[in-house]
């Protein structure tokens, strides 16, 4: 777990519980320097008790906001992400 890394999306504005939630549980699988991430998404719904649907959705939704970035690989590879702890702390200078 990066303790870093939810630590920054703890300390991120203007997103939804369910949003930070799944983040944070995201954040339970990277390093320290964001990197990593490739978690079952049916997993982080069990474990934050939503739809895998919502998983997507939120991934989806950070993809756009510049925080994840999903990491290009052969296929059927799990998918891995990366959190752009950058563009995170920029979000956190700028909110906080």
């Amino acid at each position: 777990m990066s303790v870093k890394v939810a630590s920054l999306i703890w300390d991120l504005r203007g997103m939804t519980p369910m949003q930070k939630l799944v983040l944070v549980k995201l954040a339970d699988h990277a390093s320290d320097n964001g990197e990593n991430v490739f978690p079952r998404q049916k997993t982080v719904a069990a474990d934050c008790e939503c739809s895998v649907k919502t998983v997507q959705r939120v991934i989806a939704w950070a993809i756009e906001q510049g925080w994840l970035a999903e990491d290009v690989g052969p296929k059927n590879i799990a998918r891995r992400y990366t959190f752009n702890v950058g563009a995170m702390r920029l979000g956190v200078a700028a909110t906080g």
